[in-house]
């Protein structure tokens, strides 16, 4: 975790960012009302009014690492969020030649936490898959639910599972050992920061969970995200 120094430097520099995304989601919205605008200008500008509008509520979490206000988690359905972000996923692969694949079934997977947490897991790790195939392929991304044991006795509790598959370049384990190294990259420079693993486990250790990370060179990478779930009920 930062300390709180770092934190208000992250905070700083988020606020001036959020002031910028301020004005392209302005800007969007003209062009959204424009009548004008031929519809696939429109629709061009509400990915660009969607994306900047999850991009402010990203600077608004990292404008928290410099204050003392806690997170106001709430009960959430992570399959449901998974569907609502769908479009912002889909944003993320735009221009390459990948693939979404979003499997959610039926279960009903509650946890308690902040809903903006679980997209900021989604637009990480989807994002680490799009860079891992440079050559196209398919991220999949399933919500499933399972039973971890806890101890010897066989006591067990269940956790809510978001499964981000790739079939990208992997790692080998020499890679994957430092795959959670705050700024470790293996992407070229000015390709990514090496904060994507390290900030998904620091919001699932927030809220009791855990990540395991399976890859292989070659084959792609599959990441695991367990969260407590407090309801199987509809």
């Amino acid at each position: 975790m930062p300390s709180y120094e770092n934190g208000r430097l992250a905070a700083g520099v988020a606020h001036d960012f959020r002031n910028v995304l301020v004005s392209v989601m302005a800007h969007a919205a003209i062009l959204v009302r424009d009548h004008r605008s031929p519809p696939e200008h429109v629709v061009d500008a509400q990915a660009i009014l969607a994306l900047a509008e999850q991009g402010a509520d990203l600077a608004k979490e990292l404008m928290s690492l410099g204050s003392d206000s806690p997170h106001v988690p709430s009960v959430i359905d992570v399959a449901d969020t998974v569907i609502s972000s769908a479009a912002m996923l889909r944003s993320i692969l735009r221009g390459s030649s990948s693939e979404l694949k979003i499997e959610t079934g039926r279960t009903h997977a509650r946890v308690f936490m902040d809903r903006t947490d679980i997209r900021r897991i989604l637009f990480n790790l989807v994002g680490n898959s799009r860079d891992a195939m440079t050559s196209g392929g398919t991220v999949e991304v399933r919500v499933d639910e399972i039973a971890v044991e806890e101890d010897c006795g066989g006591n067990s509790a269940v956790f809510v599972v978001l499964v981000i598959r790739d079939s990208g370049a992997g790692m080998d384990e020499a890679t994957l050992a430092r795959a959670f190294d705050p700024f470790f990259s293996t992407k070229a420079d000015g390709r990514g920061t090496g904060l994507g693993l390290s900030i998904v486990r620091s919001i699932v250790d927030r809220v009791g969970g855990f990540v395991r990370v399976e890859s292989e060179p070659r084959v792609g990478t599959t990441v695991r995200v367990y969260i407590p779930r407090i309801s199987s009920e509809p």
